[in-house]
């Protein structure tokens, strides 16, 4: 694999891990009326020791689905979640 590859994937799963604020999701009047059309993302606990699952509402909100200790658990979660084959 080339350097640019791996600096590639070092981007995007930065950008995975990443917690946007809901006001960053959407523009105007485009918010989700439900659970349907929400983006679940994961993010790291506080203190490091675990990778949670879940979603902001638009009124900044968070949802959990699940916890895992492994990234690579909670990134293929997020996955599924977002309409992705298991």
């Amino acid at each position: 694999m080339s350097h640019v590859g791996v600096q590639e994937r070092e981007l995007f799963r930065a950008m995975l891990e990443r917690a946007f604020h809901p006001s960053d999701w959407f523009v105007r009047d485009d918010t989700p009326s439900s659970e349907e059309g929400v983006m679940w993302v994961y993010r790291r606990t506080t203190d490091g020791s675990r990778w949670r699952v879940g979603y902001w509402n638009p009124k900044g909100e968070w949802f959990e689905d699940s916890s895992y200790e492994d990234r690579d658990e909670a990134a293929q979660r997020v996955h599924c979640l977002n309409g992705g084959n298991a």
